[in-house]
């Protein structure tokens, strides 16, 4: 089997790349797949670890944008400008399949370059989190703008022979007129990770971007001042960064809570501080799927999150191994993460039931959906 992936970066951190470098280096190395993936622009730098055969094309497009002179017009132009190398380059590699992966230029020029080659696009987030998103932006030209990027996007994404979806909800609400599936994501563990529930950590952990304010790490903030005013030992420690983590750092200073909440920045091992945790939080306002949940879950975490659209629902079973609060309901989070912390046995309890259900994300069960989803399609 050979598949040509496409995907605007490899460098950047993030929940469709991480996954990408999980299924890719299981294809390459367990089922010895030819893989080949289409890079807007590489730089030599990948932010996960990838198999060696797995072979980038770098179409570094931005030698055909020119000068923007009117932004959308100057867009189109260096799509029409890419049509031919796209073309090219797909018919040189000559996949059986080919993957779109992230929103890009890719999406406005594969469903187009009529290839009879069967193209699919991973959609990793969820169409009704997009608009849901967009409604509540203040009215404004950037909300106007954004709305028309995003029609403009799903139409072509139903140029598409087939859609994977990460949860069925997302394949009900979306109901796209192409053939879509729903395949959910996989983790690169082959076993969940040894855990000691003797322990008593005193420490809630959270993971996430900071690039805006989806991940809703400020709700923590301010919940945890009272969780600091009740319990003083435990501590909030919140992984990630970006443009807003200034301004998270400031709302802790403001309310006294240094070494009480803090921003560790990007770790390199997760899993690590998972490890050193007693449970997950989880207040994203939106997500496709919500993968930080699962390999929270793998370590032994219970997850409190909130049941945004779409992905917590999927994965986390209320009161079993973890708790679904409805979203943005701030006196139900602050009483279920009390409910932890006043009872341990609940946090062995969840902790075993979570990596019970990290168990159904792992290669073995996820890879042979893809394996048959591939041998359907290929021509």
């Amino acid at each position: 089997m050979k598949l040509l992936y496409s995907i605007g970066s490899l460098s950047q951190k993030g929940g469709t790349e991480k996954v990408f470098a999980n299924k890719a280096n299981y294809f390459l190395e367990k089922l010895g797949y030819e893989v080949h993936v289409l890079v807007n622009e590489y730089d030599g730098h990948t932010a996960y670890d990838y198999s060696d055969k797995l072979q980038i094309h770098n179409m570094n497009i931005s030698q055909y944008l020119g000068h923007p002179i009117i932004p959308y017009w100057s867009y189109n132009n260096m799509l029409t400008k890419l049509t031919d190398p796209y073309r090219k380059k797909i018919r040189e590699i000559n996949p059986d399949i080919i993957i779109v992966l992230q929103h890009s230029v890719d999406d406005f020029i594969i469903p187009i370059l009529d290839l009879n080659i069967p193209i699919v696009r991973e959609f990793h987030f969820s169409k009704k989190a997009v608009f849901d998103l967009i409604k509540e932006m203040p009215l404004s030209l950037k909300k106007v703008r954004t709305y028309l990027q995003k029609t403009r996007l799903f139409k072509y994404i139903e140029k598409y022979d087939h859609v994977v979806l990460l949860t069925e909800a997302d394949k009900k609400f979306s109901q796209y007129p192409n053939n879509s599936v729903v395949i959910p994501n996989v983790l690169e563990l082959e076993s969940v990770f040894e855990k000691d529930f003797s322990k008593s950590y005193k420490r809630a952990i959270s993971v996430g971007s900071m690039h805006d304010d989806r991940k809703g790490f400020d709700k923590q903030i301010k919940i945890w001042k009272t969780i600091h005013s009740q319990y003083p030992d435990w501590i909030l420690d919140i992984y990630g960064d970006g443009a807003i983590r200034k301004d998270l750092q400031k709302m802790i200073d403001d309310n006294g809570l240094q070494n009480v909440v803090n921003l560790r920045g990007i770790t390199n091992n997760v899993y690590e501080e998972f490890q050193k945790s007693s449970f997950f939080l989880f207040t994203s306002q939106a997500e496709g799927f919500g993968m930080v949940l699962i390999e929270a879950m793998s370590c032994g975490l219970p997850c409190i999150s909130y049941d945004c659209p779409d992905g917590p629902a999927d994965i986390i079973e209320d009161e079993t191994n973890g708790f679904l609060i409805p979203l943005n309901d701030e006196i139900n989070l602050l009483e279920k993460i009390s409910l932890l912390i006043e009872n341990p046995n609940e946090i062995i309890r969840m902790g075993k039931n979570a990596q019970n259900t990290a168990k159904h994300y792992f290669p073995e069960n996820i890879i042979p959906m893809w394996v048959d989803f591939f041998n359907k399609i290929k021509k």
